[in-house]
């Protein structure tokens, strides 16, 4: 039986003031003013008001996303990837699981973090891609064309509001800026991030994509379907979280 993790944290949401005598936003505004960064000081100290691991990881982790719960919300990996790969006419089942490289873990980068850009300089993306500019840079993925319908797919569903466009080469994404590009090749996709100076985490390395800003600080080399996971959808949405901040600012 698979387990509704939706369900469970609303559960987990609605029981907190009834169970801690604080509700998700008390939590939430507690863990800010306690000041900790790192993701193991939270728990830790979250297990000091009798929360299981479990839970107290779990308060993190929604901590870590803004403060919006994981699970609500977000788009139907499985069935994007259905979708996704799913062959079109003509083409046979065979070639199309042909066509699905094997999962590359990227390496976690050791350079320095860069500092946050200003939101002047950030571009303001418009939809002026039209769909044939647009297929023209999926095309050039040929095998991974499939994978990026998908990223793009994920990308949508986290951010709602989002605007996807195409600028020198790359598929740009943003609202009132820009705060992802998508690079696409025959060998890999590379999805870079506005995520300011933080240190690269989660399988995310200092950026390297020709063409895209100073703002995009963050990438992830992509080559299947299964490293576009919940954590690299979180940094999707931090990424457009920040940048929009920084637009209002």
């Amino acid at each position: 039986m698979s387990i509704d993790y939706a369900e469970k944290e609303r559960e987990f949401i609605e029981n907190l003031q009834a169970d801690t005598g604080r509700d998700l936003e008390q939590w939430m505004a507690a863990i800010t003013a306690r000041g900790n960064v790192h993701r193991n000081d939270i728990i830790d100290w979250l297990r000091q008001y009798r929360f299981t691991f479990s839970k107290a990881s779990w308060l993190e982790r929604i901590h870590h996303n803004g403060g919006r719960p994981i699970y609500a919300e977000k788009p139907d990996l499985k069935a994007l990837a259905a979708e996704a790969f799913n062959p079109p006419p003509g083409r046979s089942s065979r070639a199309a699981n042909q066509a699905r490289p094997a999962m590359a873990e990227p390496a976690v980068a050791v350079e320095a973090p860069r500092p946050a850009t200003p939101a002047s300089s950030i571009p303001v993306p418009s939809d002026t891609s039209g769909a044939e500019s647009l297929d023209a840079l999926l095309a050039k993925g040929k095998a991974f064309r499939p994978l990026a319908q998908y990223l793009l797919k994920t990308i949508t569903g986290a951010c709602p509001a989002v605007t996807i466009g195409v600028r020198g080469g790359l598929v740009t994404c943003g609202s009132a800026a820009e705060f992802a590009v998508i690079a696409i090749s025959a060998r890999e996709l590379r999805l870079g991030l506005a995520l300011g100076g933080s240190i690269p985490r989660d399988g995310l390395t200092v950026a390297k994509i020709t063409g895209a800003g100073p703002h995009i600080t963050h990438m992830a080399v992509l080559t299947d379907a299964r490293q576009i996971g919940q954590v690299l959808t979180t940094a999707i949405y931090e990424a457009h979280t920040q940048v929009q901040a920084l637009a209002k600012s």
